[in-house]
């Protein structure tokens, strides 16, 4: 009894393997009952047909009605690829489910989306698994081969031959416009074995075939005669393009008849305007604080009397803290820097200060920029800032728009928004150009330009490249970016001064101009009656950008050495070439130093894995075709 209850088992499995084998056989010899694959997405087609509804122009209407078997284990629905990698267009993409082949149509929940760089994939399917059951369909769009490979030639893939399953009861019919010389149809690739030829009736092409293997379609060449044939050229982006000529022409419009006043009637002077220390002259000649800015206070509080500079090591100078605080109508900004420089005591010396001053400088600019804020009209701003979005969002809502309207209000993409960011960008720098046109050279100014532009420029490669010539063709995106960025960058024209920021800039232009173009006789005069002028002009000149101009003029003149500094200079070995080398030095030593952050720690690197698929060939050397997918 034992010994048969332990071979039981061994038994049951025999009996199991016995079972199987007779299953297998009965499955076999049953010649009635087909056996479809068993992979995760299998399908075949039971039948296939096809319409194409060919015009001169060579767009063509696209029918579609398939009938398809699903005999994969986990599959929910079918997938067709439209190609346009040869630069071809899709319109009106449209889905439906029939009740049988050629039957009525009926609503269908379908997708139409990019997976495939060069294709248009028209997803049709749910949740549920489908294995063992048959569905019909019919797809509906509108196709045109925009970069044909012969003048008088159509090579169209009537069957792609990019289907995974294999196609039974094939019917094609191709509606062809008057002129045809000849056709032929291949079911391999064009150029590769003979083809058959096909003759029209009534300018009507059809024919069929009872099977077709998977990856297998027919391309049909047909050639036309002389002038027949043309090429179709997708007007709608110009429809845009238009209302980015109009939105141009409005901004000029606002410019010229609301923000047209913002000249300047300098007022020249010898002396910097009454009650600005040439920290606020630095940031209202360019509305930034630079650091050049910041550290021209030191010079302009030595000629005050407020503390003395130490050159005798140019590398690191030492401050000397003369009066102990500054005068209480002093602004704000003078007090913070002062009490920063000598917290520690009365002599500072500048290197100590590395790593530990961008605090205080970081609060003094913000406080200048406080004390100096509503430069400009705020409503012009306004306009300004709604121009350059509308410039932005005519290169980023196109595309989109263009996508929605004509192929599919299914298929939308997210990539064009981000061509907001580059606008933005080009806005800001060319508003940086704009505050700079008072204190950089016109040479300057010029290359400044020339950088925005190159880098919009850039911005429209990417542009291109990465925005589909199916949804709009190269020409009119390059258009449609020179109109945006125009937009953009001439947006900034619209942002217009404060009175009173520019009667404060009448007195600093004309004191700028005083510095360029004064003459000799004029400023040997002024040395005669104030030894200190220079000294107290230069960070003036410092901040105005025409520093190097104001030492040129004094290079031929005697200038006494400042009171100052605690260097070994005599009067007799003075030198004011070599002062002002020392000064350059000192200054743009001060400058990093003041700015000097302590090292952030690095930080760790990263790696992510990721994915990759491969995706069939397309092949069959024609326009059109595609190919079919389980899912």
């Amino acid at each position: 009894m034992m010994k048969a209850i332990k071979k039981l088992p061994l038994i049951i499995a025999a009996l199991i393997l016995l079972l199987t084998a007779l299953t297998g056989i009965a499955l076999s010899a049953n010649g009635a009952q087909k056996v479809y694959a068993a992979g995760a997405y299998d399908f075949e087609f039971t039948s296939f047909n096809v319409n194409y509804d060919i015009r001169a122009d060579r767009t063509m209407d696209v029918t579609l009605d398939l009938g398809v078997h699903y005999s994969g284990y986990s599959s929910t629905g079918i997938m067709h690829d439209i190609p346009v990698n040869a630069g071809d267009r899709v319109r009106k993409i449209q889905a439906y489910e029939l009740d049988d082949i050629g039957g009525t149509e009926f609503h269908l929940d379908y997708k139409v989306k990019r997976e495939y760089s060069g294709f248009i994939t028209v997803d049709m399917g749910d949740y549920s698994y489908k294995q063992g059951e048959t569905h019909y369909y019919r797809i509906k769009y509108e196709y045109a081969i925009t970069k044909p490979r012969a003048k008088n030639a159509i090579f169209l893939n009537a069957v792609g031959f990019g289907s995974e399953g294999a196609i039974n009861d094939v019917n094609v019919t191709l509606k062809l416009p008057d002129g045809l010389d000849y056709a032929n149809r291949y079911t391999n690739k064009y150029g590769e074995g003979d083809g058959v030829a096909v003759k029209p009736v009534n300018n009507v092409i059809s024919f069929h075939y009872d099977y077709l293997p998977a990856y297998e379609g027919i391309t049909v060449e047909m050639v036309f005669d002389e002038g027949v044939l043309s090429t179709k050229a997708d007007m709608t982006p110009y429809y845009i393009i238009i209302a980015g000529c109009v939105i141009l022409g409005l901004l000029f419009a606002v410019k010229f008849l609301k923000f047209n006043k913002d000249g300047l009637t300098p007022v020249s002077d010898t002396q910097a305007p009454a009650g600005t220390d040439p920290l606020t002259v630095g940031k209202l000649i360019d509305n930034r604080v630079d650091h050049s800015d910041v550290t021209s206070l030191i010079f302009y509080w030595a000629n005050k009397g407020y503390l003395k500079i130490d050159l005798h090591d140019e590398n690191d100078i030492e401050l000397i803290r003369i009066m102990q605080h500054l005068p209480e109508s002093a602004p704000r900004h003078q007090h913070i820097m002062y009490e920063g420089l000598f917290k520690s005591g009365d002599m500072v010396k500048i290197n100590s200060l590395s790593q530990s001053f961008y605090p205080v400088v970081e609060a003094v600019t913000k406080e200048v920029n406080a004390e100096n804020s509503k430069l400009y009209d705020g409503k012009s701003m306004a306009v300004a800032v709604l121009f350059a979005l509308m410039g932005g969002l005519l290169m980023c809502l196109t595309p989109i728009i263009l996508t929605l309207t004509t192929i599919s209000f299914k298929l939308f993409t997210i990539v064009p928004l981000f061509m907001i960011i580059p606008a933005f960008i080009v806005f800001a720098l060319t508003q940086s150009v704009k505050y700079n046109t008072l204190k950089y050279k016109k040479k300057k100014l010029t290359l400044m330009y020339i950088g925005v532009a190159l880098l919009s420029l850039v911005v429209t490669a990417v542009y291109v490249l990465f925005i589909p010539s199916y949804v709009i063709e190269v020409v009119p995106k390059i258009i449609l970016c020179v109109i945006g960025f125009a937009i953009v960058m001439l947006s900034t024209t619209i942002i217009s001064r404060t009175e009173a920021y520019t009667e404060k800039l009448n007195h600093i232009v004309g004191f700028r101009d005083f510095i360029t173009y004064a003459e000799k006789d004029k400023l040997e005069a002024l040395l005669e009656g104030n030894p200190e002028y220079y000294y107290q002009v230069l960070p003036y000149a410092i901040v105005l950008g025409v520093s190097d101009i104001w030492e040129n003029k004094f290079a031929a003149l005697t200038v006494p050495p400042p009171a100052w500094t605690t260097n070994s200079y005599t009067n007799d070995m003075f030198s004011i070439v070599v002062f002002n080398s020392v000064i350059r030095r000192a200054n743009l030593n001060m400058a990093s130093t003041f700015i000097s952050r302590p090292s952030s720690p690095s930080s760790g690197s990263f790696s992510g894995g990721g994915h990759g698929g491969s995706f069939g060939g397309f092949s069959g050397g024609g326009h059109g075709g595609g190919g079919f997918r389980g899912r």
